[in-house]
């Protein structure tokens, strides 16, 4: 039960309420007689401190109104009157209890409305003679909380009216003094009570460890920004007319209470059932506007000039200890369009994230605005977005009780999940609409409903299944979509949107495959006319017949399996492009059902006595080791029966460039296709390959590539082939596969072409060398992969097997260029995720057709820790703050650039065509010389040329994003170079970690550090 805040049962001893409008002393007095217990009480009704109230009595008001009344709630009989003092104030207000448990009702009339106070009085078990006395005296206090608490009792007790009024009474629904005394404590009142000390309050707490409560009132504006919320809704009931939700809201951090929020976005909403094979779906009591949509309920208005009330909306009963009762305004009895059914599930959704406190700050008491952004000098009222919290609590009016499954605590039509989400958007509203206030789709439901429709167009609808799909569909959504102000022509997806699984995570996930209906599958596949479909189809009750199954092609979880065709542009189907592939590609991370499950593990890497790299690994198969087959040319010519091709050994390492003499940076690299070193199309003087126990491991050394003895970091793996000349392992037996036959048909692999089959796509792995430190790793693959999935494969590069984020510098290291891009991985991966946002237009790969200028990145971009380990970014890592002094600048041009110079301005310009980066402009038609090199055969290394072009280190990583002219100028004029010739760049010393590193501060969030002007916590 809602409980009250200990301090108060320990401090209030003598009050009746909690004392929003004041106390006063009047002595009270307590009497046994032979009609009953005697009792005079005095109080104080002061309603300047109530809720809109400003003015205190008046002394000429007539009639009833300045008179304080005490009735019997039992049976409405009025027990006693007293006069209102021009303060508010009464006394000598004498009455007899008609029983030893007595459920008081004192209602206070005044000019400026009526208020109420519910004292439950129990007298039945007295202390013995003069153990009561003048000493003891009883204070009521008639407040606006008092009359909020009134008002939640008197609903709760199916009262259509409140407790005070004609005919409002106990007797009249069959309630009892305990009935009434049990709701009064669970609304946050108390029961007046003897004790062995006397009268005092009692009351119960919900949860002790809730204390003590922090006041809303004193958090800080850098409270708001670093508090976590969170709660529960722990019951709810619709007694009458108006909804009634009692929930908590506490730090998450520390599990105590918050208290003193009186603004919260309230929703309610009915689901209703299945019918003819259409999904349940959620319906809204709350609706607004000329044509009415889903809303949160009112909230209470007040006139701009003189503070007070103007319109009343939800209530809300402030309980001290971070626990809340809050009476809806909305009737849900009266919705036309949603026809109140008590025994359907409904669902509560309450968005906190406020501190404000309604009214008119400086006019309506206790308006509050927020603390103050001391940067703004402006108030504040909201908490930071990722502290924002939404409490759900699915039940059943009719009963009153929670929604269950298996007597746990469920929700109902539990299909998508905000973790799923956040996987993508980091938290859900960063990137989307409602400025964050509603992060969990469990609340997203409640509004996005079949009522979210602006005007009759059904292209705006809102209705969660197809707004969602629809803007996830994105790019490949035709014809393109704008949905409530939306298009879809805009978003780009970041896997195989063929993935259901990714976000249909619930507890009812899987109805997208076993539950299908036209508007699901008609909101992907816009132009699919159901008229016509199997003799037409009117309703929903006939498509899972067909399509809720796994055994043929027109089933959805076979539909919706996640293979891509080989790419058009391969040689091997009439293409030019040698760098793709002709198998097909599973996406997704899926594993084929039946398909064999191959990976890679690598045992060591070495560098050997003659100075060669060298690494010994192995296949799996099924988890078991794969013992290569022995070659013989024309009968044997795979390593693996029922597979072509094969991964390759990859070697990187770093040798002295630029001055540096140990680079914390990959520059040099050595490789060779597995299948080519087997079966001998690559001699023996350039690379072996020998078994070297019974395990399956094998050993390939590369012989023509001399690591010398200044090498750094050399680092070895297995995977990493891709392209026409090296076919990745590919599974050309599909005997295994339980598909349909169709599929198998579809994907058989053709040996005379080499097209077909079904690629094996599995992670990279590699090791650092024995006797060598591995470079720093400041990417994640979980974190790459809880967006893409599986790396590389939709959006597809390197045919998914250059899958591995932290080897992805391998190949592309410092001195990787492309049309004066620097295409190292620090520089292209920002560039690409932060393409819509920069001022250039990153036209790397445009002669490929890519417009990465075009990419929706999802997430909160300013979040680092999406993407990059902790730490790592911001050099506050070790291994990070001690690579400084030796990182090496990206090289962004080499060669002799074109007189002239093409550059994507507008990003409408026609792609595929040559174009370079805007930055060259200025050095049109010059020769700026060759790049570093390594020689492998010899094991030497020479410089670039001083005219090349470079960024230096940390200015590469910054000017990736913040591109901006303004930006530069703040790079260069900090020891920076950007675009800058390699002579002269060299020569300084970028400062930036002087302001932004991490001295400042150890937990390295206070400005300028890195993490902190990047702050999305």
């Amino acid at each position: 039960m809602i409980g009250r805040n200990l301090r108060y049962l320990v401090a209030l001893v003598v009050c009746v309420l909690l004392p929003l409008a004041g106390c006063s002393g009047g002595g009270s007095t307590t009497k046994i007689t032979s009609k009953g217990t005697e009792v005079t009480v005095g109080g104080k009704v002061d309603v300047a401190k109530a809720a809109a109230k400003t003015a205190f009595l008046s002394s000429t008001s007539a009639g009833a109104v300045n008179h304080v009344f005490v009735y019997n709630a039992q049976d409405g009989a009025q027990l006693g009157t007293a006069t209102l003092g021009s303060d508010g104030s009464f006394s000598g207000l004498t009455f007899t209890l008609p029983a030893a448990k007595t459920v008081l009702v004192f209602k206070a009339i005044v000019a400026q409305g009526t208020f109420r106070s519910l004292v439950p009085v129990d007298l039945s078990n007295p202390p013995t003679a003069g153990g009561i006395s003048a000493s003891n005296p009883i204070s009521i206090v008639i407040s606006q909380q008092s009359t909020d608490i009134t008002a939640a009792t008197s609903a709760m007790l199916g009262l259509s009216g409140q407790l005070g009024d004609a005919n409002q009474t106990l007797a009249s629904v069959g309630k009892t003094y305990t009935d009434c005394a049990t709701q009064v404590v669970n609304a946050g009142g108390s029961v007046l009570a003897y004790t062995s000390t006397g009268l005092q309050l009692s009351g119960t707490l919900s949860n002790s460890n809730m204390l003590p409560a922090r006041a809303a009132s004193t958090l800080t504006y850098d409270d708001l920004n670093n508090t976590q919320l969170d709660g529960r809704v722990i019951s709810a009931y619709i007694p009458g007319n108006n909804p009634i939700v009692n929930f908590t809201v506490v730090n998450k951090a520390t599990g105590k209470g918050i208290s003193g929020l009186k603004t919260f976005a309230l929703h309610v909403a009915q689901l209703k059932p299945e019918t003819a094979g259409s999904n349940s779906y959620w319906l809204n009591y709350i609706l607004s506007g000329t044509n009415p949509r889903p809303s949160s309920d009112a909230v209470s208005t007040f006139n701009s000039t003189t503070g007070a009330l103007a319109t009343q909306g939800y209530t809300i009963i402030d309980h001290g200890d971070g626990s809340y009762t809050a009476i809806f305004g909305k009737n849900v009895k009266t919705v036309a369009t949603v026809p109140y059914d008590g025994n359907l599930i409904h669902r509560i959704g309450i968005s906190v994230r406020s501190v404000a406190v309604p009214g008119v700050v400086g006019k309506t008491p206790g308006a509050y605005a927020g603390p103050i952004n001391p940067q703004t000098n402006a108030a504040t009222a909201n908490f930071a977005v990722r502290g924002v919290t939404n409490l759900i609590y699915d039940f059943i009016p009719a009963t009153g009780e929670m929604y269950t499954v298996n007597g746990a605590q469920a929700y109902a039509r539990d299909i998508v999940t905000a973790d799923a989400c956040n996987q993508c958007h980091d938290k859900l509203g960063f990137s989307g609409g409602h400025f964050a206030s509603r992060p969990d789709t469990k609340l997203c439901v409640m509004c996005h409903t079949p009522q979210n429709i602006v005007g009759t167009d059904q292209s705006t609808n809102g209705d969660f299944t197809p707004f969602i799909h629809k803007i996830h569909m994105g790019e490949e959504l035709s014809p393109a979509e704008t949905i409530l102000g939306v298009s879809t022509a805009e978003v780009t997806y970041p896997q195989d949107v063929r993935n259901c699984a990714m976000c249909h995570k619930g507890v009812d996930g899987n109805n997208w495959k076993t539950k299908p209906t036209m508007k699901a599958c008609g909101s992907c596949h816009s132009t699919f006319d159901f008229a016509s479909h199997m003799g037409g189809q009117t309703n929903d009750s006939s498509c899972a017949g067909c399509h809720a199954g796994t055994t043929s092609t027109a089933e959805i979880a076979t539909a919706h399996l996640p293979v891509q065709d080989p790419d058009p542009a391969a040689p091997e189907l009439g293409g030019t492009n040698t760098h793709t592939y002709a198998g097909y590609l599973p996406a997704a991370g899926v594993t084929v059902p039946g398909a064999a499950v191959i990976t890679w593990d690598v045992k060591s890497v070495q560098r050997d006595t003659n100075k060669n790299p060298s690494i010994t690994f192995r296949f799996l198969k099924n988890g078991q080791p794969v013992v290569f087959n022995t070659y013989a040319a024309g009968s044997v010519t795979e390593l693996m029966t029922g597979f072509t091709g094969s991964p390759s050994v990859y070697f990187a390492f770093a040798v002295p460039q630029d001055g540096v003499t140990a680079p914390a940076d990959f520059n040099a690299t050595a490789s060779a296709y597995i299948k080519n070193v087997w079966n001998g199309t690559i001699p023996g003087t350039t690379a072996t390959l020998s078994a070297i126990d019974t395990n399956g491991y094998y050993t390939i050394t590369i012989k023509n590539v001399i690591v010398p003895d200044t090498a750094k970091m050399l680092t070895g793996g297995v995977g990493y082939t891709y392209g026409s000349a090296a076919t990745p392992l590919t599974q050309t037996d599909l005997s295994t596969l339980t598909v349909p036959a169709a599929l198998k048909t579809k994907w058989a692999y053709n040996a005379g072409t080499n097209v077909g089959g079904l690629m094996v796509v599995t992670p990279n792995v590699w090791k650092t060398a024995t006797n060598y430190s591995a470079r720093r790793t400041i990417v994640s693959n979980a974190k790459c992969n809880a967006c893409h999935v599986a790396l590389g494969i939709a959006p597809t590069f390197h045919s998914g097997q250059r899958n591995d984020a932290p080897t992805c510098v391998f190949c592309h290291n410092v001195n990787r260029v492309n049309s004066g891009w620097g295409v190292n991985a620090k520089d292209a991966i920002h560039a690409i995720h932060a393409g819509a946002k920069r001022t250039n237009k990153y036209s790397w790969e445009v002669s490929a057709g890519d417009k990465y200028w075009e990419i929706s990145y999802p997430g909160y971009l300013r979040d680092c820790e999406q993407c990059h380990v902790a730490g790592t970014y911001d050099f506050s890592a070790s291994a990070s703050s001690s690579a400084v002094a030796n990182l090496l600048p990206t090289t962004v041009a080499t060669g002799n650039v074109p007189a002239s110079v093409p550059a994507i301005v507008t990003g409408t310009e026609t792609v595929p065509g040559t174009f370079f980066a805007p930055q060259l402009a200025p050095f049109a038609g010059q020769a700026l010389g060759s790049g570093f090199s390594f020689s492998g055969a010899a094991g030497t290394y020479t410089d670039a040329a001083g005219t090349t072009l470079i960024i230096s280190p940390i200015s590469a990583a910054c000017y990736s994003c913040h591109d901006t002219a303004q930006a530069k100028a703040h790079m260069v004029a900090n020891g920076g170079s950007i675009y800058e010739a390699r002579s002269t760049a060299l020569l300084k010393s970028e400062t930036c970690l002087v302001c932004h590193g991490t001295a400042q501060n150890t937990l390295n969030t206070t400005v300028p550090t890195i993490k902190a002007v990047h702050r999305w916590w």
